[in-house]
Protein backbone atom coordinates (compact mmCIF):
# COMPACT_ATOMS: atom_id res chain seq x y z
CA UNK A 1 0.00 0.00 0.00
CA UNK A 2 1.41 3.08 -0.86
CA UNK A 3 2.04 6.03 1.68
CA UNK A 4 0.98 10.07 0.63
CA UNK A 5 4.00 12.13 0.58
CA UNK A 6 3.23 14.37 3.00
CA UNK A 7 2.24 12.70 6.21
CA UNK A 8 3.61 9.15 5.33
CA UNK A 9 -0.06 7.91 6.08
CA UNK A 10 -1.28 4.90 4.24
CA UNK A 11 -3.89 6.19 1.25
CA UNK A 12 -6.72 4.87 0.52
CA UNK A 13 -7.69 1.94 -1.76
CA UNK A 14 -10.20 3.17 -4.41
CA UNK A 15 -13.51 0.55 -4.21
CA UNK A 16 -12.07 -0.73 -7.57
CA UNK A 17 -8.62 -1.17 -5.95
CA UNK A 18 -10.07 -2.87 -3.26
CA UNK A 19 -11.71 -5.34 -4.91
CA UNK A 20 -8.73 -6.24 -6.86
CA UNK A 21 -6.60 -6.67 -3.60
CA UNK A 22 -9.07 -8.59 -2.15
CA UNK A 23 -9.59 -11.04 -5.77
CA UNK A 24 -5.66 -11.12 -5.60
CA UNK A 25 -5.42 -12.54 -1.82
CA UNK A 26 -8.35 -14.67 -1.83
CA UNK A 27 -6.66 -16.22 -4.87
CA UNK A 28 -3.41 -16.85 -3.54
CA UNK A 29 -4.49 -17.68 0.00
CA UNK A 30 -8.59 -18.95 -0.18
CA UNK A 31 -6.29 -23.01 -0.52
CA UNK A 32 -5.88 -23.62 3.27
CA UNK A 33 -3.31 -25.91 2.14
CA UNK A 34 -1.35 -23.44 -0.30
CA UNK A 35 -1.70 -21.00 2.79
CA UNK A 36 0.25 -23.63 5.12
CA UNK A 37 2.88 -24.04 2.38
CA UNK A 38 3.48 -20.25 2.30
CA UNK A 39 3.48 -20.26 6.28
CA UNK A 40 6.39 -23.10 5.69
CA UNK A 41 8.22 -21.33 2.86
CA UNK A 42 8.28 -17.56 4.99
CA UNK A 43 9.33 -19.86 7.76
CA UNK A 44 12.70 -20.90 6.05
CA UNK A 45 15.38 -18.54 6.08
CA UNK A 46 16.96 -20.69 3.01
CA UNK A 47 13.92 -21.23 1.59
CA UNK A 48 11.96 -23.93 0.41
CA UNK A 49 12.01 -26.59 -3.10
CA UNK A 50 8.76 -28.22 -4.07
CA UNK A 51 10.13 -31.57 -3.29
CA UNK A 52 10.39 -30.41 -0.03
CA UNK A 53 6.92 -29.07 0.34
CA UNK A 54 5.78 -32.11 -1.48
CA UNK A 55 7.50 -34.40 1.43
CA UNK A 56 5.88 -32.35 4.17
CA UNK A 57 2.48 -31.34 3.12
CA UNK A 58 2.56 -35.15 1.24
CA UNK A 59 1.53 -34.03 -1.90
CA UNK A 60 2.57 -34.65 -5.08
CA UNK A 61 5.56 -32.83 -6.55
CA UNK A 62 3.98 -31.28 -9.42
CA UNK A 63 0.73 -30.26 -7.17
CA UNK A 64 3.48 -28.74 -4.47
CA UNK A 65 4.93 -26.51 -7.38
CA UNK A 66 1.41 -25.67 -8.66
CA UNK A 67 0.87 -24.25 -5.12
CA UNK A 68 4.65 -22.37 -5.11
CA UNK A 69 4.24 -20.87 -8.46
CA UNK A 70 0.78 -19.28 -7.98
CA UNK A 71 2.17 -17.93 -4.86
CA UNK A 72 4.97 -16.72 -6.26
CA UNK A 73 3.00 -15.18 -9.51
CA UNK A 74 1.00 -13.51 -6.55
CA UNK A 75 4.31 -11.79 -5.84
CA UNK A 76 4.31 -13.39 -2.40
CA UNK A 77 7.11 -15.98 -2.91
CA UNK A 78 10.39 -14.84 -4.73
CA UNK A 79 11.92 -17.67 -6.62
CA UNK A 80 15.63 -18.38 -7.06
CA UNK A 81 17.43 -20.75 -9.64
CA UNK A 82 19.70 -23.37 -8.31
CA UNK A 83 21.83 -25.02 -11.10
CA UNK A 84 22.61 -28.22 -9.87
CA UNK A 85 26.32 -29.98 -11.06
CA UNK A 86 25.54 -32.72 -13.92
CA UNK A 87 22.63 -33.19 -15.86
CA UNK A 88 18.65 -32.14 -15.29
CA UNK A 89 16.28 -29.01 -14.53
CA UNK A 90 17.41 -26.27 -12.79
CA UNK A 91 16.04 -26.57 -9.05
CA UNK A 92 13.70 -24.11 -8.05
CA UNK A 93 14.13 -21.86 -4.37
CA UNK A 94 10.89 -20.49 -3.11
CA UNK A 95 11.51 -17.43 -0.36
CA UNK A 96 8.48 -15.21 0.95
CA UNK A 97 8.70 -11.84 -0.79
CA UNK A 98 10.38 -9.23 1.68
CA UNK A 99 8.21 -6.26 -0.01
CA UNK A 100 4.37 -7.77 -0.47
CA UNK A 101 1.54 -8.07 1.56
CA UNK A 102 -1.15 -5.60 0.21
CA UNK A 103 -2.85 -5.54 3.79
CA UNK A 104 -0.42 -4.84 6.13
CA UNK A 105 -2.57 -3.61 9.47
CA UNK A 106 -1.55 -0.77 11.60
CA UNK A 107 -1.07 -1.69 15.05
CA UNK A 108 -3.38 0.01 17.53
CA UNK A 109 -3.15 0.65 20.89
CA UNK A 110 -6.90 1.12 22.48
CA UNK A 111 -6.39 0.09 25.62
CA UNK A 112 -3.43 2.71 26.08
CA UNK A 113 -5.40 5.54 24.60
CA UNK A 114 -8.12 4.91 27.13
CA UNK A 115 -6.38 4.68 29.98
CA UNK A 116 -4.49 7.44 29.23
CA UNK A 117 -7.86 9.60 28.45
CA UNK A 118 -9.36 8.38 31.73
CA UNK A 119 -6.56 9.39 33.47
CA UNK A 120 -6.46 12.39 31.69
CA UNK A 121 -10.21 13.04 32.83
CA UNK A 122 -10.12 12.36 36.39
CA UNK A 123 -7.50 15.33 36.40
CA UNK A 124 -9.70 17.67 35.31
Amino acid sequence: MAATESTGAPEHLSPTDFSSAVSAITSAFGDPTRREIYLFARDSSEGVTASEVAQRFELHANVARHHLDKLAAGGYLDVATVRAVGAGRPSKRYRASDEHMPFVMPVRHDDIVINLLGRALSEL
